[in-house]
C-alpha cells in the first residue's frame, strides 16, 4: 500500500497536473477498462430502477462526481431526461471519453427497456439528442437556480468529500432540490486502496491513525472520509431530507476480518455491523422546509 501512496502522493505534487493530462490524452487516448464500464453501468441501470421504483421525477437532474466516463448521465439521457448537469473537481472527462460512455449506453438500451419499459425506438432517439447536457469543473453550484434540480445523484462518490463540505453540500442540494426531489446516493464505504491492493482488508484504512491517513489520502483522488453507513443516515435526516430508502447490509468476510483488525478508537463506538457494512444506498427527499413559528 505504501508504495502506491508514495507514487499517488509524488503526482499530486506535480504541477499543472490538468495541462500534463490534456496533452497525454492527445497522445494516449483513455483506455476502457471493461469491468469497471460495466460496473458503472450497472450501477446507473440499479439508479434508474430505483428511480421507476419510487416514481421520482427526473427531468432535470445533476450528477455529482462525473469521473472519467460520463455512462450513467447518458443512461439518463436515453431515458428521457430533458437537462442533465455533470460536475467535478477535476476535468476528467472529455470528448472520447464522452463517446465511450454513449457507446456502453447504446449498448445497455436493452437493459433499460426491460427496466423502464420505454421502447427501444425511444430509448434510441432520446440518447441521440444534443444540447441537453452541460459540464461544471469545478461544479460552482451557487450558479445554479434555487428549485431548478428534479433529482441529483452520485455513484461511488460521496466518500471522497470531506465531513464539513459534505455537510455545506447537503444544504445547497435542498436549495437546487424543487420540493419533493430526491437524491440517490451509491456509496462505498471500504478502504479504496483494497481495491487495488487485495491482500489488505476491506476495513484497513480503519486500522490507520489520522495522521497516518492524512499522508495516505494526501492525493486528493485517494481521499475518504472514513465515514461509515450510520454517518450518512444521520447527515441526510439532520439536513432535513426524508429518507425513503435506506440499503446496507454488513459483509460476512468483513464482519469476520473485524474480529484481528486493530481498529482505532476512533471507531470503537460503532457497532461490527456498522463498520462491515461496505455499500450504502440512500434516497432522500428534499422535504419542506418547516414555516417558522409565531
Amino acid at each position: 500500500m505504501w508504495n502506491t501512496v508514495l507514487k499517488d502522493n509524488l503526482k499530486a505534487c506535480v504541477p499543472f497536473r490538468n495541462t500534463i493530462r490534456r496533452v497525454v490524452r492527445r497522445l494516449r487516448p483513455y483506455r476502457s477498462m471493461p469491468e469497471n464500464d460495466a460496473l458503472a453501468t450497472s450501477n446507473g441501470l440499479q439508479i434508474l430502477k430505483l428511480v421507476r421504483q419510487y416514481d421520482l421525477s427526473a427531468r432535470d437532474v445533476l450528477e455529482v462526481g462525473t469521473g472519467w466516463i460520463p455512462t450513467i448521465p447518458k443512461l439518463f439521457k436515453a431515458h428521457g431526461a430533458q437537462s442533465i448537469v455533470l460536475t467535478d473537481v477535476e476535468p476528467l472527462c472529455d470528448a472520447q471519453t464522452a463517446a465511450l460512455a454513449a457507446s456502453l449506453a447504446q449498448k445497455a438500451l436493452p437493459d433499460l427497456n426491460a427496466i423502464t419499459g420505454q421502447d427501444l425506438a425511444i430509448l434510441e432517439s432520446n440518447l441521440a439528442r444534443e444540447g441537453i447536457e452541460s459540464y461544471r469543473c469545478p461544479p460552482q453550484l451557487e450558479g445554479l437556480p434555487d428549485q431548478s434540480i428534479d433529482l441529483i445523484y452520485s455513484r461511488t462518490v460521496l466518500e471522497h468529500i470531506p465531513q464539513p463540505a459534505l455537510v455545506a453540500l447537503l444544504q445547497e442540494w435542498r436549495r437546487l432540490l424543487r420540493p419533493g426531489g430526491c437524491c440517490i446516493h451509491i456509496i462505498d464505504n471500504s478502504d479504496h486502496f483494497e481495491h487495488r491492493d487485495k491482500r489488505l482488508s476491506r476495513l484497513n484504512f480503519l486500522t490507520l491513525t489520522n495522521v497516518a491517513w492524512r499522508v495516505a489520502s494526501f492525493n486528493g483522488q485517494n481521499f475518504q472520509n472514513r465515514l461509515r453507513h450510520s454517518d450518512y443516515v444521520t447527515l441526510f435526516r439532520d439536513a432535513g431530507f426524508e429518507l425513503l430508502h435506506v440499503e446496507g447490509e454488513p459483509d460476512p468476510k468483513t464482519l469476520e476480518d473485524l474480529k484481528t483488525l486493530r481498529i482505532i478508537p476512533a471507531f470503537a463506538h460503532y457497532t461490527p455491523e456498522d463498520l462491515a457494512t461496505l455499500t450504502s444506498i440512500v434516497i432522500a427527499r428534499n422535504a419542506p422546509v418547516a414555516a417558522a413559528a409565531n
